[in-house]
């Protein structure tokens, strides 16, 4: 969870809100125009999607849109420029989401409003392959692997919710890559190996981190901040499996917790393991009963919340349950 002024907190706890927002236009690091309610921004929508089925192991690219009036037809976007969003509460404004790089624009031509899409670094990462990594076809740990990725991004490296062991297992000769793969294939294989989901948080760093199994919920959503809340299957992690093509799988089973098998398919950091069977049980210990309490919820929203945050629900029957902030839409 970000960090920020207490008046910004008081403003999320507060019956009446007044928040206001803006969105910086950007050619490089050059401002060319701000948008606010006051003028063209009539609303934004930031979307971010995860893996339902997965509680490891994937990125969540983020995609904005923007929708400005535009009655004299005098804003001009183009593809490629930079989109940021920025908060306020009646102190300074906060920029709590990443850039965003414009990668549509649509104007109505009843209506005049322009209709901006827009999406988050990790977007780009299918685009590029392994091949281009400057480690590539040398020896280097899953930690320099994964920072060669982020430098072809043009983006740092940071991570959460974990020791940093996790990213030191040794590759001499490399990994089981190729070359061919994209770099979100190889950043999904990291964050496999390593237990984590990554995304780009506010400071624009490629941020790696593993879901808290234990520790307390950074924000409590009471009965009176949601407008509707309905549950969904949860999914409990009790098992890790390790499968390549050559049907080489490995188990690492839990002894005391009953829950579904996260299978881990071909990852190219596992597969030249001379025990990969390690791996595997490193891997639940560190995620074992890791619980996806799966809920649809609209609420008022906290917009210092990060992905992977971990967070409690009250529900009707005043029970407290987790979840995690992977899946949802802010407007």
């Amino acid at each position: 969870m970000l960090i920020a002024d207490s008046c910004y907190q008081e403003m999320i706890d507060s019956k009446a809100r007044s928040i206001k927002a803006r969105v910086e236009l950007l050619e490089g690091s050059t401002l060319l125009k701000t948008f606010s309610q006051s003028d063209h921004l009539k609303e934004f929508t930031v979307s971010r999607e995860g893996d339902s089925t997965k509680v490891f192991g994937y990125g969540i690219c983020q995609k904005l849109e923007v929708k400005l009036l535009d009655r004299n037809r005098e804003i001009n976007i183009v593809k490629g420029q930079k989109l940021e969003v920025a908060v306020g509460v009646g102190c300074e404004y906060i920029y709590t989401m990443p850039v965003f790089f414009v990668d549509d624009v649509k104007r109505d031509e009843n209506t005049n409003e322009l209709t901006v899409v827009a999406y988050d670094a990790l977007y780009k990462a299918a685009g590029h392959t392994v091949s281009e990594i400057d480690v590539f076809k040398t020896g280097y740990t899953i930690k320099s692997f994964a920072t060669s990725c982020a430098k072809v991004l043009g983006m740092p490296v940071k991570y959460e919710n974990m020791a940093e062991d996790c990213f030191c297992l040794e590759y001499p000769d490399g990994a089981n890559f190729d070359g061919t793969e994209t770099i979100r294939d190889a950043l999904n294989a990291v964050a496999e190996a390593t237990q984590t989901v990554y995304y780009m948080n506010n400071n624009w760093e490629l941020t790696f981190k593993r879901l808290d199994v234990t520790g307390a919920a950074v924000h409590t959503i009471r009965k009176d901040r949601y407008f509707t809340l309905s549950s969904k299957t949860d999914v409990v992690i009790g098992a890790i499996t390790h499968t390549t093509e050559l049907g080489d799988n490995v188990t690492a089973k839990s002894e005391i917790i009953e829950g579904t098998t996260h299978f881990i398919r071909n990852n190219p950091f596992w597969e030249l393991l001379e025990s990969p069977g390690a791996a595997v049980i490193d891997a639940l210990a560190a995620v074992e009963g890791l619980t996806l309490n799966q809920f649809d919820c609209s609420w008022r929203g906290n917009f210092l919340l990060e992905i992977g945050d971990k967070i409690a629900l009250v529900t009707k029957d005043n029970v407290t349950v987790h979840a995690y902030v992977l899946n949802d839409v802010i407007t």
